[in-house]
């Protein structure tokens, strides 16, 4: 097992970022860089430990200390070719990219985790500070062995259980943020392309609400905004949070 190392982590990395730190433990990394002193574009936060990480449904995602990447940048959505609502697919897709090249089998659950035998493995959130330009990508991601809480272990896994190469977490740190780096400057539809074909829903029948309705549906893509699109009886619809799914 590899712990974080900055020196390491500032040598392999291609981004210029003009501010990268590493704290023993946070509340969240989000939080930190929403702070004057780290927001602002080539910010990069990382973790050792992460006492409140939210995700989006509002519970704790869980790791070990040392045992997982907590890591926080800023992204200048007016520089990207995305638009904003895109930022948690292109770091999800980013994330797959990276694990696949270790020989793991990953897949994205929209719009906020990455999944390895159907458990999750990573949590992402990506959050607005009052209506800048600037987008918060947050990630967690969980790489070595880990002793998860009863009501999780049938949930959850780690990234090491899954492939025979020794992971060195800082290597997943250069990796994760010089291709999301990258991917912030691919075409938005190739993105889509890619992220649907690593996506567990596309083609998949779900159960959603839709203006107060209980429909079943067969996921049929992702749109530019990053919603979903679902066609129920030759009529499609659009999901634009996971809150209006109930099954699938």
């Amino acid at each position: 097992m590899k712990l974080l190392n900055k020196d390491r982590i500032v040598q392999g990395l291609s981004v210029n970022y003009s501010i990268i730190e590493i704290f023993d433990e946070v509340d969240s990394t989000n939080d930190v860089i929403k702070t004057r002193q780290y927001f602002h574009p080539n910010s990069l936060i990382l973790s050792r430990d992460q006492s409140k990480g939210i995700r989006t449904n509002g519970r704790s995602f869980y790791c070990e200390k040392d045992k997982g990447i907590y890591a926080s940048c800023v992204v200048d959505t007016n520089s990207t070719t995305h638009a904003p609502s895109l930022l948690p697919i292109v770091m999800g897709l980013t994330l797959v990219q990276v694990l696949n090249k270790h020989g793991i089998d990953a897949h994205v659950k929209w719009v906020n985790d990455v999944l390895i035998d159907s458990k999750k493995v990573a949590g992402i959130l990506c959050e607005q500070k009052n209506d800048q330009p600037l987008m918060v990508v947050g990630v967690g991601v969980n790489v070595y062995p880990i002793i998860f809480p009863n009501d999780l272990e049938h949930q959850c896994s780690y990234c090491q259980l899954h492939t025979n190469q020794e992971l060195d977490i800082n290597q997943l740190v250069v990796e994760l943020f010089n291709e999301f780096n990258r991917n912030l400057y691919v075409e938005s539809q190739v993105i889509l392309d890619e992220y649907c074909k690593v996506s567990n829903l596309i083609n998949k029948q779900i159960t959603f609400v839709s203006n107060h309705n209980i429909i079943k549906g067969i996921v049929k893509t992702i749109d530019k905004s990053g919603a979903l699109i679902v066609t129920s009886n030759d009529k499609d619809f659009r999901i634009i949070s996971t809150n209006q799914i109930m099954d699938y």
